[in-house]
């Protein structure tokens, strides 16, 4: 099983500046607790004038710096970012809360412009569905690397965690898409898509509740939330 390499890890978490003050593993050195407030996720406005029957945002997919302490130099992170009256709406990490209502729909344009790099690349292994522990391969016919794009890339579908979706806006593995507009095999989207987008509609027929939203992509699903893709709503 693939790990991070302890340049990557040092990257995503604190910045490659870590090692070089004296924070990096292994130096003893101790952050000072509880001296960075917590941070607050903006609230995303919806718009209508595309959909005048539903709350309609764009979330775009950005690397972006972020500084996770004080002590600590900026390092690199993914986030989601709605599309606002007066500029992107985000923090840099994670991304932010949508406040919807029972039985009002929802439509959103996921939209991916992540690096086709992948921030973790060294971690990236779409064989690890075959190496765990008691669970039997798959049969002749089941997911096989081919389903992957075959150079170094990042592939990313967002799922509406507790929601009750349509089948095809629910987010699946295998319906992911990649910012130079590559899709999976089951890629599916409302009509109006660019090729590095998908657009779901939510129907909000359930209780109202807290739900997330969050990366739930084939194989690197650990790796794209670790980078920052999952919110409340």
């Amino acid at each position: 099983m693939t790990e991070l390499t302890r340049r990557e890890f040092a990257f995503l978490m604190v910045g490659a500046g870590a090692a070089i003050t004296g924070l990096g593993a292994g130096s003893g050195a101790r952050l000072a607790k509880y001296v960075d407030a917590v941070p607050r996720l903006p609230t995303a406005v919806p718009r209508h004038e595309a959909y005048p029957d539903a709350d309609y945002y764009e979330l775009t997919m950005w690397q972006r710096p972020w500084r996770f302490h004080r002590d600590l130099p900026a390092g690199q992170a993914w986030g989601f970012w709605a599309t606002g009256e007066h500029g992107p709406v985000g923090l840099g990490y994670l991304g932010p809360t949508l406040v919807t209502r029972r039985d009002r729909p929802v439509v959103v344009r996921y939209r991916n412009h992540l690096p086709t790099t992948h921030l973790l690349q060294s971690a990236v292994d779409v064989t690890l569905w075959r190496n765990v522990p008691g669970v039997p391969p798959d049969p002749p016919g089941g997911r096989m690397p081919q389903d992957f794009p075959a150079e170094p890339n990042v592939w990313t579908v967002t799922h509406l965690h507790g929601g009750f979706n349509l089948p095809q806006f629910d987010g699946g593995p295998e319906d992911w898409f990649t910012p130079d507009g590559r899709h999976g095999p089951r890629y599916a989207s409302m009509p109006g898509a660019r090729a590095n987008e998908a657009v779901y509609a939510y129907t909000n027929d359930q209780d109202a509740t807290m739900l997330w939203y969050h990366d739930h992509s084939m194989a690197i699903t650990r790796l794209n939330q670790y980078a920052g893709l999952r919110v409340s709503i």
